[in-house]
């Protein structure tokens, strides 16, 4: 779990980069970006793209440090990095969604559990 939310976070910031079948993002957009950055949280179980799924899992104490290290670039470069890019499904996005779009799967991850 750790490794998928550090991978979600080396998306945003620029460091992987991935593609979205143009002709599912025009009939996914509206769906996705109420999941995304809507006010609900994200439903127990839901399904994860490819792109973001983790089989091979590393120890628990590189995992974390790797998380803790791409919160810390977060942290310290702000909004730019995302804001300057387009996300997979949205497209641009302000400071304020990217934002609350990873808190709210961060948070998603930490209460499924129990942290």
């Amino acid at each position: 779990m750790l490794s998928h939310c550090s991978l979600v976070f080396e998306y945003n910031n620029g460091q992987r980069i991935t593609k979205v079948n143009p002709i599912m993002k025009f009939l996914l957009k509206p769906m996705m970006k109420k999941v995304i950055i809507g006010l609900e949280p994200y439903k127990p179980n839901s399904s994860t793209a490819s792109y973001f799924k983790v089989n091979n899992s590393e120890a628990f104490t590189l995992e974390k440090a790797c998380l803790i290290a791409n919160l810390t670039k977060y942290s310290k470069d702000g909004h730019i990095p995302a804001t300057s890019r387009d996300h997979a499904w949205l497209g641009k996005l302000s400071e304020e969604h990217w934002s609350q779009a990873r808190v709210k799967h961060l948070d998603h991850h930490l209460n499924q559990f129990g942290v």
